[in-house]
């Protein structure tokens, strides 16, 4: 029993170890939020000579650089400024934009670096001799656009709504011409984070602490009773050791108890009449002087026979 609280305790030690530290790589990361709770870095400048800055694949981006952002209650945006003014963005499918910019020469973004300061990204230009057939505000095929939104320069979506799908991320001027010269910034709120911080923390701990419990408590002696034929008892004897009594502890010495003082009593004087005038014996204590109650009795040759002390 006690080989398995130890193997049990240090399980959970060993468990609690990993879920503590992780929660305390997320409460780390919980303190590098923005005033708005959300992760948010600038992305470099970007200025392409076509008409369109295009993320070709959106999700596949997010899973090989950010797969944090592709959970469950995590908001992106993206923001995007010219010289002039707020410019388009906006998410479609990849078909489509495909064959939206179809000739159109434009940039395509590959990859988007996380580190601190502005993220760098990793471009390819696409040739082409036409422009685009119209405006993009004027295309139904935008999931999301920053046209009508709140903020103009800005288009939100969920990621976890688009995953294992291909969307196309597009910036482009209002009225799309070209060049393109625009000022990116990202940001994420994730949603899950917060709690799942709090749960990892929590969870170690108890993991923690109950593991430290089942090693700490202390274990009741457990009395073995064998139950064995008479005829084996000689066997069974010689196999079990024999308890070894308690050593006798050491008895305390008393004094010896002092004896009373012993006082002496008064004597007693014995007087007898002799011969007697009746029968038996009188005994009279003895006192000075002539008695009250009369003469001594004396004998008839004038003795007298007195006895001192009983």
């Amino acid at each position: 029993m006690r080989v398995v609280r130890v193997v049990a305790g240090m399980v959970l030690l060993l468990v609690a170890l990993p879920v503590m530290l992780a929660g305390i790589v997320l409460w780390t990361a919980l303190a590098h939020r923005g005033s708005d709770g959300a992760f948010g870095a600038p992305i470099e400048p970007l200025a392409a000579d076509g008409y369109a800055v295009v993320v070709p694949d959106v999700d596949g981006l997010l899973r090989r650089e950010m797969p944090f952002a592709r959970g469950g209650g995590t908001v992106l945006r993206v923001t995007a400024r010219t010289e002039s003014g707020p410019a388009f963005v906006g998410l479609a499918p990849a078909n489509a934009v495909a064959g939206y910019l179809a000739g159109v020469p434009h940039t395509q973004i590959t990859d988007v670096k996380l580190t601190r300061g502005d993220l760098p990204v990793r471009a390819a230009a696409v040739g082409g001799d036409a422009a685009p057939a119209t405006a993009p505000t004027a295309q139904r095929f935008w999931v999301a656009n920053s046209t009508g939104a709140a903020i103009p320069d800005t288009v939100d979506w969920v990621p976890s709504t688009v995953r294992g799908q291909h969307f196309a991320l597009v910036v482009m001027n209002p009225d799309g011409s070209a060049p393109v010269q625009v000022t990116l910034r990202a940001s994420a709120t994730v949603g899950w984070l917060p709690s799942t911080t709090w749960g990892l923390l929590v969870l170690g701990g108890a993991l923690f602490f109950g593991g430290l419990v089942v090693l700490c408590w202390p274990v009741r002696p457990v009395q073995v009773v064998y139950v064995v034929e008479p005829s084996q008892l000689p066997e069974v004897g010689a196999g079990v050791p024999a308890p070894v009594p308690p050593a006798a502890e050491p008895v305390l010495a008393l004094p010896s108890p002092v004896p009373a003082v012993q006082r002496p009593r008064p004597p007693v004087t014995l007087e007898l009449d002799w011969p007697p005038s009746r029968p038996g014996y009188a005994f009279r204590p003895e006192t000075s002087g002539t008695t009250a109650s009369g003469p001594r009795a004396v004998g008839t040759e004038g003795h007298s026979h007195r006895g001192n002390g009983v």
